[in-house]
C-alpha cells in the first residue's frame, strides 16, 4: 500500500458520516437480535399460556365426571341403606335420572367380599371379590372417600373398566361392605375429544401410583397404554 492510499482511508475514518455508518449497523444488528429474541419469548410464553389452559380445561374436564359419577354412587349407597332386604339396583338403574353412557353397571357388595346384588348378572350374587384392590383399600381404610381403580377387565361385560368405590358402614359404624361403579375409559375419553391438542396431541388421566387409567392420542383412546404403569420421570409423549 503506498503512501497515498494510506492517507485515503484516514481521510475517510476521519469524517463522520463513516461513525455514523457504523453506528447504524450496529444499531440495526442489536434491533434485529432483540426482535427476533422477543418474538421467541412472546410465542414461547404464548405457547406456555395455551398450554396452561388447555390443563386446566381437561383437568375441570375429569373432576366434574368423578365429582358426577360419585355423587350416584353415595345415592345408590343411601338408596340401598334405606331398605337393603328390599332394594333392587336394576330398577334403580333403569330409572331415567341414573342411566347414562359413560356409567357401564353397578354392583353392591357385603362384608365379605360377595356381590350381594349387580345391575348387569344376578347371576354374579354371591361371587367373591374380596381379592378385588377396590373391596380391600376400602375395608383397610376408615375413611369415607372415593376409590378409582386401575382399567380392569370385566369377565361378564368383556371390557375394560375402571371401578369406582365407596365404603358402608353399620348403625355402629362398623364396616358393611362397598357400592361400586364401573367406568368405560373409553366414554371419559370422548370428554376431550373435542379438545383441539394439536397434531399428535395426547392427553392421559395417570394415578398417583403411576398408572395410566386412560388415554388417548388425536382424540381416539389408545388402549395399548390405558392401563400401563409410567416409569419414574416417563414422558406421556411417546
Amino acid at each position: 500500500m503506498n503512501r497515498g492510499s494510506f492517507r485515503n482511508i484516514v481521510r475517510a475514518l476521519a469524517q463522520p458520516v463513516t461513525y455514523l455508518g457504523a453506528v447504524m449497523l450496529v444499531a440495526i444488528y442489536c434491533t434485529l437480535t432483540y426482535l427476533l429474541i422477543a418474538d421467541r419469548k412472546e410465542a414461547y410464553q404464548a405457547a406456555l399460556t395455551r398450554g396452561n389452559n388447555l390443563v386446566h380445561i381437561i383437568d375441570q374436564s375429569f373432576s366434574n365426571i368423578f365429582k358426577s359419577a360419585d355423587a350416584t354412587l353415595l345415592f345408590l349407597r343411601k338408596s340401598y341403606q334405606q331398605n337393603p332386604s328390599t332394594f333392587d339396583i336394576a330398577a334403580w338403574v333403569n330409572h331415567l335420572s341414573i342411566r347414562n353412557e359413560l356409567t357401564i353397571n353397578y354392583a353392591i357388595i357385603d362384608a365379605n367380599g360377595r356381590i350381594v346384588d349387580a345391575s348387569f348378572s344376578r347371576k354374579l350374587i354371591g361371587m367373591d371379590f374380596s381379592y378385588r384392590e377396590y373391596f380391600r383399600d376400602q375395608v383397610n381404610s376408615a375413611a369415607d372417600k372415593l376409590f378409582v381403580s386401575k382399567p380392569l377387565t370385566l369377565k361378564v361385560a368383556r371390557k375394560v373398566a375402571l371401578v369406582l368405590s365407596r365404603r358402608m358402614t353399620d348403625s355402629n359404624g362398623a364396616f358393611s361392605g362397598i357400592v361400586t361403579l364401573f367406568i368405560d375409559p373409553s366414554e371419559l375419553i370422548k370428554n376431550t375429544g373435542t379438545i383441539d391438542l394439536g397434531q399428535d396431541g395426547s392427553v392421559a388421566l395417570v394415578g398417583l401410583d403411576g398408572v395410566m387409567r386412560a388415554r388417548a392420542v388425536n382424540g381416539a383412546i389408545d388402549w395399548q397404554n390405558t392401563g400401563r404403569k409410567l416409569p419414574p420421570n416417563a414422558s406421556l409423549l411417546g
